[in-house]
């Protein structure tokens, strides 16, 4: 019973409407946009989740070194897109990582008064698409924290918006999944 929760779980959290015109830039996934939604699906085509893969995840996540790599992948991410980079605001991390721990338990956007904020959560299960043989792991991770918003405009419109110069990063794993605030200022 567990396993079937956890598929369809994951089937509602990635089979979703595509709104975005957006390129994906990945190296661990590809949406595949089938009757106008985006599938995840691995870069390389090789089999989808691995769920024989789980525990080489759970051993290789460490969210402190995760939360080091988070402003550089996003300047990447942004580089990407053609945007110039931004700098880590520490207050909006401080209040972006208590924010994502309130996730685990209500999973809906904060009352924010100024900026913009992005939220998610992704099943853990979903870094099993990452191969010991890609690279450095935790690196790996913080670029795919930005890869899950580029079906969505409205996301997009916050992660590239040249007039927020300064981010915030929240992140915290629980329950098998990582819960994850972005704002911009």
């Amino acid at each position: 019973m567990k396993t079937l929760v956890t598929i369809l779980v994951i089937l509602m959290t990635f089979n979703v409407n595509s709104q975005s015109g957006y390129k994906l830039y990945s190296k661990v996934w590809l949406f595949d946009y089938n009757n106008k939604e985006a599938l995840v699906q691995p870069i390389d085509g090789s089999v989808y989740f691995r769920y024989d893969y789980i525990n080489y995840v759970n051993s290789q996540i460490d969210t402190n070194k995760i939360k080091s790599y988070l402003l550089e992948s996003f300047n990447e991410f942004r580089n990407d897109y053609g945007v110039c980079s931004v700098v880590e605001n520490g207050q909006l991390t401080i209040e972006s990582q208590k924010y994502s721990k309130k996730l685990v338990k209500k999973y809906c956007h904060d009352k924010i008064t100024k900026g913009g904020e992005c939220i998610c959560k992704l099943p853990i299960i979903t870094f099993t698409l990452i191969k010991k043989t890609d690279g450095d792991f935790n690196k790996l991770v913080a670029e795919c924290i930005f890869d899950t918003f580029v079906s969505s405009n409205a996301h997009m419109d916050i992660l590239l918006d040249d007039e927020y110069k300064q981010f915030g990063f929240g992140f915290t794993v629980e329950n098998s999944t990582v819960h994850i605030v972005i704002r911009g200022i």
